[in-house]
């Protein structure tokens, strides 16, 4: 499915989801666009105590690895967010993170259960779900690369 078709699906789903809105005709916080950090610094950049749901893919030429997980505190929470690194495929080592996806509400949204994987054309995709405290999930949240 391409990603045209994917964004008007969600389109169409949109007024479906936005039941539960706090205000009426306003946007759950949990379907607000996380934000994607490259090459995070300081305290993002480092390791989390609590880490969970890893996955790994390896791109078409064999050479690079891309690991994700969650975390973030002690436990399942609402501060979580994703992790990516990326690495050499052939000794299965990688090194700093090149990504962080977290909520701009940090806090009262979580992203958690990344998946990372690659397609027949050789993308790589990374997946995540969000959700705010007191909300069942708000769907699956999804980018990626033409060029890994």
């Amino acid at each position: 499915m391409s990603p045209r078709i994917i964004a008007a699906l969600f389109a169409a789903l949109a007024p479906a989801m936005r039941a539960g809105a706090a205000e009426p005709g306003a946007v759950p916080l949990a379907e607000v666009p996380a934000e994607i950090v490259v090459k995070p610094a300081g305290a993002l950049a480092k390791g989390r105590p609590y880490q969970g749901t890893p996955s790994s893919v390896v791109t078409a030429s064999g050479q690079k690895l891309f690991v994700a997980w969650y975390g973030n505190g002690v436990d399942e929470n609402y501060d979580n967010y994703v992790m990516v690194a990326t690495g050499d495929a052939r000794t299965l080592r990688f090194g700093d993170l090149k990504l962080v996806i977290r909520s701009p509400h940090l806090g009262k949204v979580r992203c958690y259960d990344p998946a990372v994987w690659r397609d027949a054309s050789g993308r790589v995709y990374i997946s995540w779900c969000q959700n705010a405290e007191g909300h069942r999930p708000r769907g699956t949240w999804c980018i990626y690369t033409d060029n890994p």
